[in-house]
């Protein structure tokens, strides 16, 4: 695992985006459900998560297919889509919205760097496991924890810190 998020293209090399990481996940799931409740007013936190949601949707297409980088990089399997999708679902309108990049090992990375040494970075692995590291002022933190049904208390504690 891996906790710097490398820069990752927005769209697969032909300009498509897919919204199913593999040909057989087509229809599985709807990129914009849970999103965004269409019967509620839309807030700036709201359109925020919908920027991000769209390139996170865009790099986990470009990045389903082994190789898809041509540097040797695993893509993004299913178990990483669907628990990253859960964390950024889970993550307060309060916080600002995280850049998203797909590392080399196939996990998905949120990456928060709000100036120098605010920054905090959470990796998200297949089996809902995350990685995470922060430097915020002086001090460097880092751990891994499980997704469950939410942010864990310690990432939430980082990302609440790092706005503050």
């Amino acid at each position: 695992m891996m906790l710097a998020c490398p820069a990752v293209a927005p769209a697969a090399p032909d300009g498509t985006v897919s919204y199913a990481i593999y040909d057989e996940g087509a229809g599985v799931w709807d990129p914009m459900d849970s999103a965004i409740d269409p019967g509620r007013s839309v807030s700036v936190g709201d359109v925020n998560r919908r920027v991000v949601f769209t390139r996170f949707v865009a790099a986990a297409a470009a990045a389903q297919h082994d190789n898809w980088d041509a540097l040797g990089s695993a893509r993004v399997q299913p178990g990483s889509f669907i628990y990253a999708r859960r964390f950024l679902n889970a993550l307060s309108s309060s916080i600002p919205m995280p850049s998203v990049a797909v590392e080399t090992d196939g996990e998905i990375c949120f990456d928060w760097h709000l100036g120098p040494r605010r920054t905090v970075a959470v990796s998200v692995g297949r089996d809902g496991t995350l990685g995470f590291a922060s430097l915020i002022g002086d001090e460097s933190l880092h751990g891994i924890s499980q997704y469950r049904d939410g942010v864990p208390t310690a990432i939430a504690a980082l990302l609440e810190r790092l706005d503050a």
